[in-house]
């Protein structure tokens, strides 16, 4: 009796379809002190992004015994690192540039560091709808690169290079405004 009413609920409720794993676009904000990015590298880079994901969030739990049992309410929120997997173009200036990056918070040959300030910066990933108009905005706030990857190089391979670059960032917050330069 109650069968055919909850298909036609999920095939309503459904109707339009579920979001699709590669409606998705990174937008980099890059450290204006690298100075080696060509304006069409700059405005490219989004092109080579292969994958990424949007990072878990998740709270500590507090508990406070109570006669009985344990209360649990909600502590710190910790947001856990974000990854983007790039393709490398053939000049390699997708990984100069974040080799750069990772240079200029320390650069190990004058054992300097750089002010926060100068190389965490907000990035920004969009979830996009079948127009491949944003649907949602997500800002991931002051990050910077923690960590770049491993590349593997094998004779017997016809695969493009790829690299995983590891963010580490303070939070996220979604928005539902597209950017004037997404659109």
């Amino acid at each position: 009796m109650g069968t055919e009413n909850i298909i036609d609920e999920y095939l309503y409720a459904m109707r339009e379809g579920g979001a699709r794993q590669y409606l998705f676009s990174v937008y980099f904000n890059f450290p204006s002190s690298i100075g080696i990015l060509e304006d069409d590298m700059k405005k490219n880079i989004k092109y080579y992004v292969r994958t990424s994901s949007l990072p878990e969030s998740t709270y500590e739990d507090i508990v406070i015994p109570y006669p009985g049992y344990s209360f649990k309410m909600a502590g710190n929120r910790t947001y856990a690192d974000w990854t983007v997997s790039l393709n490398i173009d053939k000049k390699n200036d997708v990984l100069k540039i974040f080799h750069d990056w990772h240079n200029m918070i320390y650069n190990p040959q004058d054992h300097t560091y750089s002010a926060p300030i100068q190389y965490m910066l907000n990035q920004n990933l969009w979830m996009l709808g079948p127009d491949l108009k944003p649907t949602s905005e997500y800002v991931l706030y002051a990050a910077w690169p923690k960590a770049i990857g491993n590349i593997t190089m094998d004779y017997s391979s016809t695969e493009l290079m790829s690299v995983d670059i590891t963010f580490s960032y303070q939070y996220y917050m979604r928005t539902d405004k597209s950017p004037e330069y997404m659109v």
